[in-house]
């Protein structure tokens, strides 16, 4: 199933969004101008600021559109089996119940949002490598009992909570139930991994 992801990550050409967002840097893209493209990346994230959305994802996505298609691809792909492989611990799904497994293969494709852009490259950036990113900080903060240093901590979690919104604020309102709900799990890395998903979101 990841190896299936990687190749049409690879094999599917540009659509939607990554043409919107490649608009600006469309020179640098074509290859009519090899010099680095910061002018044309400044008016892109401002666009987008203005008019859209400048979340990190969206902000790294333009750099993926800078360098070969197969990288972020590969990359893309192999986030889809730590999906599976982070949905599977979370739930305390076991990979012998291959009926429960598939179902959950199942539900990540054919039961997510923008199914009709699920493959573009920018949808990629959003979703599936914040998916990844936000069940591996829920790992931490359920499953450690000693999560990383508490300025590491804060650090992940800002990092998730800039990289898109929609999946860090049900994250960040899980957490503080979490922790009221459990003041004996209260310590400096939960407390700060909230905190960085907080400043994150702002």
């Amino acid at each position: 199933f990841t190896i299936a992801h990687v190749l049409i990550y690879a094999l599917m050409p540009y659509s939607c969004d990554d043409y919107w967002y490649m608009t600006p840097l469309r020179d640098y893209c074509m290859g009519i101008d090899t010099s680095f493209p910061a002018e044309e990346l400044w008016k892109c994230w401002t666009a987008h600021y203005q008019y859209d959305n400048i979340r990190l994802a969206n902000v790294v996505f333009t750099f993926t559109l800078l360098i070969p298609k197969i990288i972020p691809s590969i990359i893309s792909g192999l986030l889809v089996g730590v999906i599976l492989w982070l949905s599977s611990k979370l739930s305390g799904l076991s990979w012998r119940n291959p009926l429960l497994l598939m179902l959950l293969t199942f539900m990540l494709t054919f039961m997510l949002p923008w199914y009709e852009e699920m493959f573009t490259q920018c949808y990629a950036l959003n979703y599936i490598w914040s998916t990844a990113l936000a069940l591996w900080l829920a790992h931490l903060f359920l499953f450690k009992e000693n999560p990383p240093h508490y300025i590491i901590s804060a650090l992940i979690g800002l990092v998730m909570g800039a990289w898109h919104e929609g999946i860090a604020g049900p994250l960040l309102v899980g957490f503080v139930a979490y922790l009221l709900i459990n003041r004996r799990a209260v310590n400096r890395q939960r407390v700060a991994m909230t905190i960085g998903l907080v400043a994150g979101l702002i």
